[in-house]
């Protein structure tokens, strides 16, 4: 670089070097006219005619962005067919240099940087603009704890950075999403980016280390190290949302950045329990066009599963559909798992932002099972919902803003989904059954000593329970599916309510659920370790009543599952507890009345 102090550049004198690397120098100068300091930006890389426009356009849409947290680029131009900018110029230091590398950060200081880099980002997302270089280098640490990003990444220098050094680049990979490193940055691109940051924050450490290559090639293809296993003392909530962020695919990162700070902001705020607690944390809003008007609390006391065929369970506690459940006592010959009741209580948070509560509740155990993880077992069901009335608050403004971030958050969150669908059922299914005969996955057919029956009769698969207070799975025997789409036509032809069943163990000590009621209600429903469950619960309407069948599909891939009902999205949940997947089947719930439910046609995909 040619550039000295005393040299002009556009309307800038130059006055002393600030910082520089093999892609830019940064100088402080001083308007000529109006003594006005600036931070000066200039690129190492000679642009020709064509290329110049490209990078005026770019910075002209990087110096409309007008935000508390974003240092703002205040002009741009190109000297002797060298481009730079012009910024804010400010005496901060970055958070690099207040965090060295290998330095743990306070918990209440990173939910605080977290929210306000988020914003940023968010911000300049609904610009569409992508930051592309997020790391604690380009992040200005100001009075009272804010934070000024800088240096987003223009086009132009990451298409030239291939050409610098392996060296120079070994700054950015440790942060860089692995469609970044495709060359398909998104904005899901600076979710990863933070996510890693946050990651080095709690741990002390990044998650990847080696050369360039060995980096980009963790990315693509490594999970990182779980932070519990760096930190034992972390908060599974806080772990498991990072895990989300970090996740190699964009699809299965949180819908945006206002979600990924929402839900890290309600995973710091959990009063959790310690580690011999079970614990499922559960966001949720309603789906689609409905609002949660209620969370009910009921108290259960689960009986102790046997082998088939007898495997039918009590079904989940009182809040399943806003329905009143006769709950039957088990028979003497079923001892309980526990000798005192579980409690299971629900708590709802509703936030302005629209983005949902956060409901969580507590299953605590005598004993934990051995069978249990050190870890705390963790459940998130989120779903945006399309409207969102703001509480608390009597400002008209503040509402109609909260329901027009709600909606279109949700508008965000839909297409994601629906696009998600459309991808995992395009290819041919590995199963695709009519369900009129049992041809060869080993489907359940059975009768137990209450009458329970699994059964193919009428062109169709059919789950009988005529026990009031009991649910009947049936079980694919012996295949079991970790990243999958599992999709079957059900129609309740009398009676509660039929579902999905999917990661059950071998022993169907376990399992999860995706049910409709025969009003077409939707609920999420979990039977673990033969002793407790957990469920969320959805006033709102998503299928066609009973006798119209329904199509339900759930995706899974990576721990995350997303839900759907005729093809709409309804849900996704992360499910850490059943990370090495299981078998697929159906179910039949019978609340208040014999039950009956017919499914056909199971397809699954492989993921």
């Amino acid at each position: 670089m040619n550039y000295y102090p005393a040299q002009r550049v556009g309307n800038y004198r130059l006055i002393r070097l600030l910082a520089q690397s093999r892609l830019a120098e940064v100088y402080l100068g001083e308007h000529v006219d109006l003594k006005m300091q600036a931070a000066i930006k200039i690129l190492r890389t000679r642009l020709t005619t064509n290329n110049q426009e490209s990078f005026l356009t770019e910075a002209r849409s990087i110096s409309s962005l007008s935000h508390p947290n974003i240092v703002r680029v205040l002009e741009a131009g190109v000297e002797g067919n060298m481009p730079f900018l012009v910024m804010t110029y400010t005496h901060y230091d970055t958070l690099r240099q207040c965090y060295p590398a290998g330095t743990r950060v306070p918990q209440e200081r990173i939910l605080s940087y977290a929210q306000q880099i988020a914003a940023a980002l968010q911000y300049a997302h609904d610009q569409k603009l992508i930051h592309r270089d997020v790391r604690p280098e380009n992040m200005l640490l100001g009075p009272d704890n804010s934070v000024l990003l800088t240096d987003f990444d223009l086009t132009l220098t990451s298409q030239s950075s291939f050409s610098q050094s392996m060296q120079d680049m070994m700054g950015t990979v440790i942060y860089r999403a692995p469609e970044h490193l495709k060359g398909q940055p998104c904005p899901a691109s600076d979710q990863y980016a933070l996510g890693i940051v946050i990651y080095e924050w709690l741990s002390g450490d990044v998650p990847f280390h080696g050369s360039f290559t060995e980096i980009a090639n963790q990315h693509m293809f490594t999970p990182p190290q779980p932070l519990h296993e760096k930190i034992p003392e972390i908060l599974p909530a806080i772990e498991e949302v990072v895990q989300i962020a970090l996740a190699k695919e964009p699809k299965w990162r949180f819908a945006n950045m206002r979600a990924f700070a929402h839900a890290l902001e309600q995973a710091s705020k959990l009063d959790q329990p310690p580690l011999e607690a079970r614990t499922f944390y559960v966001n949720l809003s309603s789906p689609l066009n409905g609002k949660i008007d209620s969370v009910a609390h009921s108290v259960a006391e689960e009986k102790h599963r046997q082998t088939r065929p007898d495997s039918s369970t009590t079904p989940p506690p009182s809040l399943l559909m806003g329905q009143q459940v006769n709950r039957q006592r088990p028979p003497s010959s079923y001892p309980p798992i526990w000798r005192r009741i579980l409690l299971v209580t629900l708590a709802l948070l509703v936030t302005i932002s629209g983005i949902g509560g956060l409901v969580y509740y507590t299953a605590r155990h005598p004993t934990l099972p051995q069978t249990q993880n050190t870890s705390t077992s963790q459940v998130r069901l989120t779903a945006q919902a399309q409207t969102a009335q703001a509480r608390g608050t009597t400002n008209t403004n503040v509402e109609a803003t909260a329901e027009a971030s709600a909606t279109a958050e949700a508008e965000v969150t839909a297409t994601a989904e629906s696009n998600l669908y459309a991808e995992a059922t395009q290819g041919t299914p590995i199963i695709d059954e009519a369900l009129s005969q049992n041809i060869g996955n080993q489907w359940d057919e059975n009768t137990s000593s209450r009458n329970e029956r699994c059964t193919f009769t009428g062109g169709a698969y059919h789950i009988i329970e005529p026990q009031p207070g009991y649910t009947y799975p049936c079980f694919a025997n012996g295949s079991t599916f970790s990243n999958f789409a599992f999709q079957v036509q059900m129609t309740i032809i009398k009676g509660d309510v039929g579902g999905l069943v999917f990661f059950a163990d071998s022993a169907h000590t376990h399992y999860c659920a995706s049910i409709l009621n025969n009003e077409g209600n939707f609920a999420f429903f979990c039977y673990v370790n033969s002793s407790s469950s957990f469920t969320v619960p959805s006033n709102s309407v998503v299928g066609q009543k009973s006798p119209q069948p329904n199509l339900l599909t759930v995706i899974v891939h990576n721990n995350r599952v997303s839900l759907y009902v005729n093809k709409q999205y309804v849900g996704s949940i992360v499910l850490s507890l059943f990370s090495s997947g299981g078998e697929i089947g159906m179910v039949a719930y019978d609340i208040k009345q014999p039950t009956e439910v017919a499914f056909s046609h199971a397809q699954v995909w492989s993921l």
